[in-house]
This record gives structure tokens, sequence and C-alpha cells, in this order.
């Protein structure tokens, strides 16, 4: 069953206290970001031909070598010696331990994906279609907050609901962030029951001065 309070204290059975803490960002969405990126590119090497690989690969390969050091002028490269016995000229580049890595970073490059701030403003409008993609649960069932939906509160301040789930149970609270120094303040559970989708929904309700009243709650 689903517990949510209104408003800070307003339910029986929920804290009226609320704690400062530094809780998970939107920088914890970093690493998922990357693995999107990564994930699209794979997905395009999958449609490419053997042929259309195999150029991929060698452009991939070309723009590695290009990007190693270069030997200092009137110094020898190290390398396998000419039948002389005496040392080459050409730069003896390292051996490719990840073909399949460079090829992806390469195509990386190439694909017009969305920056960070861009992704992660669709992200949070509708994690699902992201998360399904990467074939991730778009409410994963673990002790570690996740976040789940973001709001903003005025010029300065996002709010961002963030769930995790404990003893079977679905819980969550606010997490209040400043846009300028970085600074976040988190409520005490609000949120109890079941189905993690419904306090995302209850989150979007909220009026502005609920959120007002849950940031009074916590600000210093």
């Amino acid at each position: 069953m689903l517990t949510p309070s209104a408003e800070p204290g307003a339910e029986a059975g929920f804290s009226s206290s609320a704690s400062r803490s530094r809780a998970p960002g939107l920088e914890g969405l970093r690493g998922l970001y990357e693995r999107y990126c990564d994930h699209e590119a794979r997905q395009l090497l999958t449609l490419i031909p053997k042929e259309g690989l195999r150029a991929v690969y060698a452009e991939a390969r070309a723009l590695h070598r290009a990007e190693q050091p270069t030997v200092p002028p009137g110094t020898s490269a190290p390398g396998p010696e000419t039948a002389g016995g005496h040392a080459t000229t050409e730069v003896d580049h390292a051996p490719v331990v990840d073909p399949l890595a460079l090829a992806v970073e390469f195509v990386r490059g190439v694909l017009p994906l969305p920056p960070w701030e861009v992704w992660v403003h669709h992200y949070l409008r509708d994690r699902r279609p992201f998360l399904e993609a990467l074939g991730v649960e778009a409410f994963p069932a673990r002790e570690e907050p996740v976040l789940v939906d973001v709001r903003t509160l005025g010029p300065d301040w996002t709010v961002g609901l963030q769930l995790f789930c404990r003893d079977r149970e679905w819980r969550g609270f606010l997490c209040f962030m400043s846009r300028s120094d970085g600074l976040e303040y988190r409520t005490t559970e609000i949120f109890r029951g079941a189905r993690p989708e419904e306090f995302r929904d209850r989150f979007r309700d909220f009026q502005p001065a609920t959120l007002e009243a849950f940031f009074r709650s916590v600000a210093p």
C-alpha cells in the first residue's frame, strides 16, 4: 500500500524531522551515460557489413597511431633492427589490446550522440526507454538510492526523487540540489510502498508550495 505524506510530517508513521547530507546527484548518472554511448556505438557496428568493419577498424587504428607520442628528432625509435644491425627510424607502435574497444571509441566520435546535458534532460523525463535498451530495470531493487526524477525549484535549485528498496519495501526521499555551489539537502523517507511508479506520479503532482515546504524543512 502506498502511504506518502503530502506535507512534511503530515502523515503518521513518518518523522517530521529532516536530515542534511550529501546524497547522490546528477553526477551519479555519468556512468550510465557512458554505457549508453558505448551501447549505441556497438549497435551501429553490428549493422555494418564485414568489409565495412575492416574499413572502420583501419581508420580507427590509423587515428590511434596518429595520437601516439612521436619520437624526438635525432633519436631512434625502439623496434626491430634491420638486416644490417641498425635500428629502424619507424616508430614501433604497441599492438592494440582490444580492437573492438578501439572501434567503439572511434564510432562514438563519429556518431551524433547527444551531449551529457541533453541526454540527462531526456533521461530524467522518461528513463524507461533508455534502461530497456540497456537491459536494465527502470526501478532496480537495491538499497542504494536511485535518482528517478527531477524537477526545478526556482532559479537556483532542483529537487530529485530518490528511491531505494529495503526489506522488500520501496522507500523514497527528496534531494534538493543547488545549481550554483553543489550543496545538497535531503529529507527523511516520505514514501513507502510496493509500487515505485506511484511515487514518481505523486512527486510530479506535488505543487510548488509543497516542494517549498519540504525545502524549508531541510534548508539551514
